[in-house]
């Protein structure tokens, strides 16, 4: 597994130090936090001897275009199952095709059936097909960053400077969960805020507190309540996908004063959702890290929609 840089953002609020860590970074297919999750998964395919790969994520999914890296890597068929009420031009899904992921779309109260369908075929083809779910949620997806947090430790120790905050995008919960999952195993005291982008804030916390005991219990660590993970649902900008000029205006800023692209589906709203946050607590002295989770190729999406212009961002 890979160890991402930190580093101290140029962009700051006068009030607080902000740093980075750079998943974004990680070197495989324009990096993320899905590469994490997808080298475990790919782990167990490789070692169990899965001839096959399905999984489920939308046009604009960063995991859908990993997971169809690592089978092309290994030439294993792939099968992406998307939802159509979702799909649109995007340079994510195009890379998962030309990286000969083939693409089934079905609306999407029928995702679940469409997967049953390819994993049944797959097999009477006489393929071992290996199932990820939507973003590589489950435990080998909190393990991913239950480890990452580890490195986030390290960093502090060794650089003498801990971090009051841990900010991200929260998606599927995964990364979250292994954050939290990790701060119980290193017993630390960040606070650790997810941003979500997909879900009402109280069905995510169910979610990620439901992968935090999952992982906990298999660990024989005691489970943790509910109110003890923090998700924050007020700068979706109205849902999975939607954007809004504010964001455009953010990933301008970023990129013209640290050069980190961030993208308006994920880490946008996770960066704008800190700074916020930040302002709101009424914060002052402390340091904030942003964990950058990727969508480099989302970014660009925005680029070549011409999204931001300084002129017309809308």
């Amino acid at each position: 597994m890979y160890t991402t840089p930190i580093h101290p953002l140029v962009f700051q609020d006068g009030r607080n130090r902000f740093f980075i860590k750079r998943d974004d970074l990680l070197p495989f297919s324009f990096g993320g936090n899905k590469v994490r999750k997808a080298l475990l998964h790919f782990e167990y395919v490789d070692a169990h001897h899965h001839t096959a790969i399905v999984t489920v994520g939308s046009a604009t999914s960063n995991h859908c275009r990993i997971v169809a890296n690592m089978a092309a890597q290994r030439r294993l068929p792939c099968i992406i199952v998307s939802p159509e009420e979702s799909e649109k031009p995007a340079f994510n899904r195009t890379l998962t095709q030309t990286l000969n992921a083939r693409v089934v779309l079905k609306p999407k109260d029928r995702i679940d059936e469409a997967v049953d369908v390819e994993l049944a075929h797959l097999k009477r083809l006489g393929h071992n097909p290996y199932y990820i779910r939507l973003g590589g949620h489950g435990m080998l997806g909190t393990e991913a960053y239950a480890r990452a947090y580890n490195e986030i430790v390290a960093h502090e120790k060794a650089e003498r400077q801990p971090f009051d905050a841990i900010f991200f995008a929260d998606g599927t919960g995964t990364t979250h969960a292994g954050l939290v999952c990790g701060k119980r195993q290193n017993h630390r005291h960040h606070h650790i805020i997810g941003i979500s982008v997909l879900r009402e804030v109280d069905a995510q916390c169910d979610i990620v507190t439901h992968s935090v005991n999952e992982y906990l219990d298999s660990h024989d660590i005691p489970p943790m309540k509910a109110e003890a993970v923090h998700c924050i649902g007020d700068y979706a900008f109205g849902g999975y996908g939607k954007t809004d000029p504010e964001l455009y205006r953010l990933i301008r800023t970023v990129m013209e004063t640290d050069g980190i692209a961030l993208d308006p589906v994920y880490t946008a709203k996770a960066f704008y959702g800190m700074v916020k946050e930040v302002a709101k607590r009424g914060w002052y002295g402390k340091n904030v890290l942003f964990l950058h989770t990727g969508g480099a190729p989302i970014f660009f999406d925005a680029l070549a929609a011409g999204k931001l212009n300084e002129e017309d961002p809308t």
